[in-house]
């Protein structure tokens, strides 16, 4: 057998598989000889990147985020106003998280315990880093057990 390298071939034939497509989008089905489509395949709409073609052009509609709530009843207004009020921080600010009215008005309340400071650094986030944070609040067990009982949420993520 002889083995060539991925930079002979393209990626989908050297992986072997022959399969294409990605990008948060299903696979296409495989075809053997000529069998019909299925009826959900016809109409499904999807642009399918194939290997060495242009990208598709603009975003799918699902992958935009409305903007959270600003009304004053809001559940995304009172979350906001009462980590404000406890001085709490949550991942989801400090990373700037486009998905953050969707979460807290869903009823997911998310906490970043030990303050707004990260030691990991990861590249791809936006949370303030620092390999010497700024010492723990000692009340924040409290403020934090206070925050959960006054959002009322479905589910709590703490994270630090």
């Amino acid at each position: 057998t002889t083995t060539t390298t991925t930079a002979d071939k393209p990626y989908a034939i050297a992986r072997g598989d022959g399969s294409t497509g990605g990008g948060g989008l299903p696979m296409p089905k495989k075809r053997k000889g000529n069998e019909e489509e299925e009826e959900g395949d016809k109409n499904d709409n999807l642009v399918r990147p194939k290997v060495g073609a242009e990208m598709p052009k603009g975003r799918p509609s699902w992958f935009r985020v409305p903007a959270p709530s600003q009304q004053e009843k809001s559940r995304y207004s009172e979350v906001k106003s009462s980590l404000a009020d406890l001085n709490l921080h949550t991942v989801c600010e400090e990373a700037q998280c486009p998905n953050i009215g969707e979460c807290w008005n869903g009823g997911t309340g998310t906490i970043m315990l030990l303050g707004d400071t990260c030691t990991r650094g990861c590249m791809f986030c936006a949370v303030n880093t620092d390999s010497k944070p700024p010492p723990p609040d000692p009340f924040e067990p409290f403020k934090t057990a206070e925050a959960v009982t006054q959002w009322g949420v479905d589910y709590i993520v703490l994270t630090s």
